[in-house]
């Protein structure tokens, strides 16, 4: 019969070591990744004579031009671009990642072009620029991971990783997209950049959007999160690898099986020897 000896202290003593031995995800390196009701952690910069900017949106329309847009995916409101002339506007935060690790950067996009896709077949890859003044057009969107003293509109050898960049071109034609010119609903992004940020340090997201084409081209996003999980030390590994041994040996002296308590009794125990005779126990007859 299986006997588990002093479960309590067993259970609880195993559960921690597989509790040290397992790995843990750090919480989100960026704060306030929903916008809920302001851009606190957030630098909202805007370009010299811009006719709009980001703002935190909520409901079903856009901040300015009242467009029809879905709803915050996440929480009750997202950030948003909307215009009413040419624009350019940019939202940053700084993020640190600890040391080594993986890292994940993850979010929710919308895209919507007021120009009705008028314009589609005038664009071309998007230029090299985040200034509205750019000719002939400049009509995009983009996710950058910038260097830590990146201004605001820099690109180059400030763009550490380019995410994402969309212009009108992406939201399809009426034959393959049947909300167009919009997204029918926000687009879930989650991508690995730990190549270019996991050895760990000082780092901005970006999320940038001009306009020049007289309507504007409306970027929504919402919840943003960067994520590292650590990589473990070579000490890290020796650890985890101590509390496994730990616990096997642990968990095989909590179950060890008792032996039968009347073994001492049944074991080992030959019958009487008898006579074959008188079937007399321990009676010796003799045939004379």
């Amino acid at each position: 019969m299986l006997n588990i000896k002093r479960p309590t202290p067993c259970v609880l003593v195993l559960s921690f070591c597989l509790f040290l031995a397992s790995p843990h995800a750090q919480a989100s390196l960026t704060s306030n990744g929903g916008f809920e009701g302001a851009f606190t952690a957030w630098t909202v910069a805007t370009e010299a004579g811009s006719g709009g900017g980001w703002y935190v949106q909520t409901g079903t329309s856009s901040p300015l031009n009242g467009f029809s847009v879905p709803a915050p995916p996440q929480g009750s409101y997202a950030a948003m671009t909307d215009s009413q002339g040419p624009s350019s506007q940019a939202l940053l935060q700084t993020f640190t990642v600890p040391g080594p690790g993986t890292v994940t950067l993850s979010f929710e996009y919308f895209l919507l072009d007021a120009t009705n896709g008028a314009y589609d077949s005038a664009l071309g890859a998007p230029p090299d620029s985040l200034d509205y003044n750019y000719s002939p057009n400049n009509q995009q969107a983009r996710v950058d991971i910038l260097t830590a003293s990146a201004g605001a509109f820099d690109l180059g050898g400030s763009v550490i990783d380019n995410v994402l960049t969309a212009t009108p071109l992406s939201l399809g034609d009426p034959n393959s997209n049947a909300c167009f010119p919009e997204f029918c609903a926000y687009q879930s992004v989650s991508v690995d950049i730990s190549s270019y940020v996991g050895a760990g340090g000082t780092f901005q997201i970006r999320f940038a959007e001009v306009d020049d084409l007289g309507e504007p081209f409306v970027f929504g996003v919402d919840d943003v999160s960067i994520d590292s999980v650590p990589e473990p030390s070579s000490f890290a590994l020796l650890g985890v690898a101590l509390l496994v041994y730990s616990a096997r040996t642990l968990w095989t002296n909590c179950t060890a099986i008792d032996p039968s308590p009347t073994a001492a009794a049944t074991r080992f125990m030959l019958p009487d020897r008898t006579s074959p005779t008188a079937n007399t126990p321990g009676r010796l007859v003799s045939s004379r």
